[in-house]
């Protein structure tokens, strides 16, 4: 009877870590505080892309926390329709150089990580967030968007 018991505690321990992994987004899992640059892209068209760049660790956290702060208020989606603009691109640096990029479309109602694309069921303010970010806005153009994905650094760096 034992054996049992055991095993039924270690079932609801599996189910209580996996329940605890279904408050954020799929990947959104990494640590923020490793972060110490970040670029933001925005624009009308991707050829009219531009970017926002910041090595201040308040900003990178502040927008980090934001996307983190989604919590449940995501569902899996297979088809994110991005109309009116790119959205906005964020890619994370850390130190290394390794990334994380996620996107949020247009209307801030979307959001694509590596992991699969989700809809916001409060859709973030995407101009808030770019305005909340201190720094020149440089064109970059479509050549300059970032794939979405985790990305380990480069080899040789």
């Amino acid at each position: 009877m034992k054996p049992k018991a055991i095993l039924c505690a270690a079932l609801c321990f599996l189910l209580c870590l996996s329940g605890c992994r279904s408050d954020q987004v799929p990947g959104l899992a990494w640590d923020a505080s490793e972060m110490v640059e970040l670029h933001l892209f925005q624009g009308g068209v991707p050829a009219d892309a531009h970017r926002k760049t910041t090595t201040d660790p308040q900003e990178i956290q502040r927008v980090a926390k934001t996307l983190k702060s989604l919590g449940r208020e995501w569902e899996s989606t297979d088809i994110a329709l991005y109309a009116g603009g790119i959205g906005l691109y964020l890619c994370f640096y850390r130190e290394d150089l390794s990334r994380e990029v996620v996107h949020l479309g247009s209307g801030g109602e979307f959001l694509s990580t590596g992991e699969g694309s989700y809809k916001l069921t409060a859709p973030l303010d995407l101009d808030a967030l770019w305005d909340s970010v201190d720094g020149e806005a440089e064109w970059v153009g479509e050549d300059g968007l970032p794939e979405i994905g985790s990305f380990p650094a480069p080899e040789g760096g």
